[in-house]
């Protein structure tokens, strides 16, 4: 949904003009009738999970199409896709507990600060083109330099709700060491992009956060299985 919507502006900006609608690779019939086909299994999935999962369905769907826009008018579209991607560890909790996650909102901040990062550090690329454009991001507005301070802040706070959610839920010593694998690999991540060198921010981007996800869900299983033994 979202290349269909960014399918114009795609075709403007020569880091984008290979992608699958610009180069009418995809129409944009199929792509539309793809994002109904996979938001109607998202409802109907939801409702034979639970009732609270059914409920909040429809509310998340909104929100995450929204995202799509949020470029065009708000330079907090990095806050807005971290708010979206929040939305998983949140919405599994619903789905495995038929509850509220309260317990989980310590995790649900951190990934909004991880992924607003992360995505700042994404468009870089673009600063550019995007002002050029009229298109909204903290990069555009602020520049290169403020913008990965941002970008370092984000993570740090991060950090800091990933060491409250297991102040909170009580989590051990094999968290806790997760946790200071993640800052190393946030430090990491930060240290490959620099204002006068953006040529390392796609291993930054792609490459570093794959691994950091699967250093937190390594962590957060080796922690459950030492604690049910």
């Amino acid at each position: 949904f979202n290349r269909l919507v960014d399918a114009k502006i795609d075709a403007k900006n020569p880091r984008t003009q290979n992608r699958h609608l610009p180069k009418g690779l995809l129409t944009k019939r199929f792509v539309k009738l793809f994002t109904f086909i996979c938001v109607t299994f998202f409802l109907i999935d939801c409702y034979f999970i639970n009732s609270l999962s059914f409920l909040i369905s429809p509310f998340v769907i909104v929100f995450l199409l929204a995202y799509s826009y949020t470029k065009r008018f708000t330079w907090l579209t990095h806050i807005w896709l971290g708010l979206c991607l929040s939305y998983a560890p949140l919405g599994a909790w619903v789905a495995i507990t038929n509850q509220w996650p309260w317990p989980a909102l310590s995790l649900g901040l951190a990934v909004i600060f991880w992924v607003a990062g992360f995505d700042i550090i994404y468009a870089t690329q673009d600063e550019v083109f995007d002002r050029k454009e009229g298109i909204y991001s903290i990069v555009a507005r602020l520049g290169l330099v403020k913008a990965l301070w941002i970008s370092r802040g984000f993570h740090l706070l991060s950090l800091l709700w990933l060491i409250l959610f297991g102040i909170q839920n009580q989590l051990g010593s094999i968290y806790y060491g997760t946790v200071v694998l993640i800052a190393v690999g946030l430090f990491y991540e930060q240290s490959l992009v620099k204002p006068s060198d953006l040529s390392k921010v796609n291993a930054a981007f792609l490459n570093m956060n794959g691994m950091i996800g699967l250093f937190f869900f390594l962590g957060i299983l080796l922690e459950r299985i030492t604690h049910f033994q």
